[in-house]
């Protein structure tokens, strides 16, 4: 009984933290390039991320950002993703909180995916999105990235493409 009063609480808290996700947000502005990792393939724009769940946090307390599990992880900025993901391996190495399943679809057809509980700082831009996160699995599938920025993020932020140089912009207004 126990378990199951804790399982509708966790999916009460992820209703409510997934309808509200907030991000914390300082004017400026970041540029940065493709990536090249090991072997010369050019992947696309790479931010480095802090992730983890921090119970402590608290969005109010501007500029305060939260403890991460982990710093500098490689995240790609995905304008296809509807939402923010994190890598299955890394999430469950940093052991977070799993909210519920929910069916998400990508290349690869739709699946049935954890949801975590967790926050993902960017540093560079002061800005950290926190909610749920759907788990996929990057590393599994030779991603050299950890995490996905989805339009979770982006809808924020003012991005651009110059693809002669590679370089994207970000800013906030």
């Amino acid at each position: 009984r126990f378990l199951q009063d804790s399982n509708d609480l966790l999916l009460r808290k992820s209703a409510r933290l997934h309808s509200v996700l907030l991000g914390l947000l300082y004017p400026g502005e970041l540029t940065f390039q493709l990536v090249q990792f090991s072997g010369g393939r050019s992947y696309g724009p790479t931010l480095p991320v802090d992730i983890g769940f921090d119970p402590t946090f608290n969005p109010a307390a501007l500029p305060t950002a939260p403890t991460p599990g982990i710093r500098g992880i490689a995240a790609l900025v995905d304008t296809g993703a509807s939402e923010s993901c994190i890598d299955n391996i890394l999430a469950a190495q940093l052991q977070l909180p799993i909210l519920d399943r929910r069916m998400i679809s990508g290349v690869h057809g739709a699946k049935l995916t954890n949801m975590y509980l967790a926050q993902v700082h960017v540093p560079s831009l002061r800005f950290t999105i926190y909610g749920a996160f759907a788990g996929v699995d990057l590393l599994a599938g030779g991603s050299p990235h950890r995490a996905l920025i989805g339009r979770t993020f982006l809808a924020r932020f003012r991005m651009i493409y110059n693809g002669p140089t590679g370089d994207v912009t970000i800013t906030s207004d």
